[in-house]
């Protein structure tokens, strides 16, 4: 009773100053990071998150650890997994990884190329190719200059060169810039490549004579490829002699195949004596020729077709890269955060690799063991939090709130199926992803779940699931495909049909606190929409646009809770607050913006008070949980001051 009366009596003495309790403080710092080793720190030289390119250049490793803002140099060849590197640039040590934008810096560099003396890194945040004459002998030095936006690289993927031309991919735009003399400066290509099927190009490999440039989104498929040409273009729009969508299990995908399970091409290199690697998803194809069509398919297929399945552990996927030197193959797998070094380029299937580098041994990903999570969802009660997954298919529970910074979950679930959003249901939690719902009606702690829908819920068909809420009354599904949002009175049984069903364009993410829904949209921008709960069984919804002029780039998430509403804004790399729902619903401003020193949207960059590509939040009226989004793996935490 004496405690009641105590806060009782301190929300009066705040009333009566006229003030109200403190809420965020716009670029207010985080102070817990889970997903990592903490703010400013890696785990030391052979800790890598997320490798990207490698080369070699003067006979020195060096490849790109992009999530730890760095380019790592070895003194040679490392013949062990064990050697460290002996240079670092981007970073004055071994230990920190924050970004930055002077020459000395980095921010996210996924590609190096060499030309066997001046090394070449695509500084990809800071929208920059920076080089360096010759090979840089010390900590964090300087690049001697950069090829900026000004010569037109936004977004910089891929880098070719062999020492006369030089060639990068911009992605932003879908351009491959071309000069035909080694620039000593920055100054703008000699030649831009504008095929109109290019989409976001990312990999280029050449050897002079033949290309390829492979493609994320190629607009031939409306997905993942690779261009190629039989002789080298000479003009801006020299149309590509044949496309490949490829399998994942390597095989060249016959015309007219799915695109949704085509892949492109992540890296590739073209030997003395013809043969074409060329590494994907998760595996590595060998041709024992440059590919003269479509239907050309490898010679030798190293690797798993997919997750699960017996062979060699190849895990690629963006920004992976390989190299060869001195007759031995260096392969850095981007998603299973190791460099596979085999002593010689394998001529069959069953050749392992010698060693991993980044790793105790060649299956083992330092990612999983260090309990780094990708697209955490993050959900609290206030003392448990639960970070689900769909791109790892699990789920992390803490049994109590984390108190340092790399703290592991207590429990992980290895689920079936991938979650795209999560919900509190009561004392319990919900879990719904593509066409499967799974429901625990008390904290998840090791226990299968209380509930599976499959499929179907009543005449809802359920697939592209993309959102879930409770609100204690409705039970809500979204289906983005379908543009369709459906609320069930309570938790609905098999054969339940809905009290109410929203037309929505191409509904996210959603939350509910009982008094407003609020749903995730895919209209140009993205967006958030707004429903007055009472009104969702009228007929007349009315929803309401969230944060109209605040220039809102494809947020992915949005929470009510506290009385408040939370969105993290993806692509503009902040997470806006509004310490009441109802005056968001009402078009008044946010009244705090975290990850930002203003309103305005930033650049990704991971620190204490930045963000990168925020996806989801939750919050229990004191701690905000943020979870970041694909190319970023951080939770962080920022509490109420």
């Amino acid at each position: 009773m004496r405690s009641v009366i105590a806060v009782l009596l301190a929300v009066l003495d705040i009333c009566l100053a006229g003030q109200s309790p403190a809420f965020f403080v716009t670029g207010q710092p985080a102070d817990l990071m889970l997903s990592g080793y903490g703010f400013n720190r890696t785990g030391g030289a052979l800790r890598f998150n997320h490798p990207g390119g490698i080369a070699v250049v003067s006979g020195q490793l060096v490849l790109a650890d992009r999530n730890n803002n760095r380019v790592l140099i070895w003194s040679g060849l490392p013949s062990t997994g064990d050697e460290p590197p002996a240079i670092v640039l981007g970073q004055g040590s071994f230990d920190t990884n924050a970004p930055g934008t002077r020459l000395d810096e980095l921010n996210w560099p996924t590609a190096v190329a060499t030309d066997g003396a001046r090394l070449y890194v695509a500084d990809t945040y800071n929208d920059r190719i920076l080089v360096w004459r010759s090979v840089p002998t010390f900590h964090k030095q300087p690049a001697d200059f950069a090829i900026t936006r000004a010569s037109g690289v936004v977004w910089p993927w891929g880098i070719w060169t062999d020492g006369r031309r030089l060639m990068t991919s911009t992605t932003v735009g879908g351009r491959v810039l071309l000069w035909h003399r080694i620039p000593d400066d920055d100054r703008p290509p000699d030649v831009t490549m504008r095929a109109p099927a290019f989409g976001t190009p990312r990999t280029i490999e050449s050897d002079g004579t033949r290309l390829l440039v492979s493609d994320h989104n190629a607009r031939t498929t409306n997905g993942p490829g690779t261009f190629f040409w039989r002789t080298f273009p000479v003009g801006e729009t020299q149309p590509h002699d044949f496309f490949m969508s490829t399998a994942p299990d390597g095989r060249a995908q016959p015309p007219g195949g799915s695109p949704s399970v085509g892949e492109h091409i992540h890296d590739a290199e073209l030997l003395a004596d013809g043969r074409l690697l060329a590494l994907f998803n998760r595996t590595l194809c060998v041709w024992s020729r440059f590919p003269e069509s479509t239907g050309d398919a490898c010679a030798v297929t190293i690797g798993s077709s997919r997750p699960g399945e017996t062979g060699i552990d190849i895990d690629a996927g963006d920004n992976s890269g390989l190299a060869v030197a001195n007759g031995r193959l260096f392969v850095s797998v981007n998603n299973g955060n190791r460099v596979l070094v085999w002593n010689r380029v394998p001529t069959d299937a069953s050749t392992p690799p010698a060693f991993a580098i980044g790793s105790p041994d060649v299956r083992t990903n330092t990612l999983v063991t260090d309990g780094i999570i990708t697209n955490g969802i993050p959900q609290t009660d206030g003392e448990r939090l639960y970070v689900s997954s769909d791109y790892d298919r699990t789920l992390h529970v803490w049994r109590s709130r984390p108190v340092a910074d790399r703290q592991q979950a207590d429990v992980v679930y290895q689920l079936p199926f991938g979650p795209w959003a999560s919900t509190r249901v009561g004392a319990g939690l919900a879990l719904a992803g593509q066409s499967t719902v799974m429901v625990w009606r008390s904290p998840p702690d090791g226990q299968p779940a209380d509930l599976r829908y499959e499929r179907a819920i009543g005449p809802v068909a359920l697939d592209d699931l993309r959102g879930v809420a409770f609100d204690g009354t409705y039970f809500y599904l979204a289906s983005q495909s379908r543009g369709r949002v459906w609320a069930w009175r309570g938790l609905p049984s098999a054969d339940a049909a809905p009290a109410a069903e929203l037309v929505v364009d191409l509904p996210g993410r959603m939350s509910s606190d009982g008094r407003y829904l609020a749903a995730v949209v895919g209209s140009p921008g993205g967006g958030v929409r707004m429903f007055d709960v009472a009104r969702i069984t009228s007929g007349d919804p009315a929803p309401v646009s969230v944060g109209q002029g605040l220039r809102m780039n494809l947020p992915q998430g949005v929470t009510l809770a506290g009385g408040g509403l939370f969105i993290p804004d993806t692509n503009g790399n902040r997470v806006l607050a509004w310490r009441d729902a109802f005056d968001a619903y009402h078009g008044r401003p946010p009244d705090a913006v975290l990850g930002a020193p203003d309103l305005n949207p930033q650049p990704p960059r991971i620190g204490q008070s930045t963000l990168f590509w925020p996806g989801t939040v939750a919050y229990d009226g004191q701690h905000l949980w943020v979870g970041e989004f694909k190319f970023s793996n951080r939770i962080v935490r920022f509490v109420r001051p």
